[in-house]
């Protein structure tokens, strides 16, 4: 059963086949004549094209009908800043990417330039309750002042005039 059925799309397949290629070679000699430089071949050509497309004069200009269509106008609505495509020779400007790359690396620094502050704020601020179990106040208060400085953002002057101020208050 399977072979007869195997047979029988086979013997389908050649004849789509053979019909496609019956039609290949009708185009083929249409195109021939159409090709040629006499006007009488190219003339024949051109009526055995319309005649194999199924269409005459009149009925292609019948078909043609003002309501038998859709006309959609589409236009283009980009808009290009082209003072953006000129390069700045001016050298104290920079490309936004550059600028955006370079404050990626700024972020970057500084936070790990915190987390270092921070890790050895951590450790003067361990010697420093050691100290002070110890007794120890005038070390244990040096090294807490070791640890704010660390971690304050507060510039150096500032910060000396605040730990002075703390110790005389003391």
């Amino acid at each position: 059963k399977n072979v007869s059925l195997l047979g029988t799309y086979q013997k389908k397949l050649q004849e789509e086949f053979s019909s496609f290629m019956y039609k290949v070679n009708q185009m083929s000699n249409i195109v021939q004549k159409l090709a040629y430089d006499n006007k009488k071949l190219q003339k024949i050509g051109d009526l055995e094209a319309k005649q194999y497309l199924g269409e005459t004069d009149d009925e292609k200009y019948a078909k043609l009908n003002e309501n038998s269509f859709d006309l959609k106008v589409k236009s283009d609505r980009t808009v290009i800043n082209k003072k953006t495509l000129l390069r700045n020779e001016n050298p104290s400007t920079m490309s936004q990417e550059a600028f955006m790359e370079e404050i990626s690396k700024d972020a970057d620094r500084r936070y790990k330039d915190k987390l270092r502050r921070k890790e050895r704020m951590e450790t003067f601020k361990k010697q420093a309750t050691l100290a002070f179990r110890r007794r120890e106040f005038e070390k244990a208060l040096s090294l807490y002042n070791k640890a704010i400085e660390q971690i304050c953002s507060i510039p150096k002057e500032l910060l000396l005039i605040l730990t002075s101020d703390s110790m005389i208050k003391r």
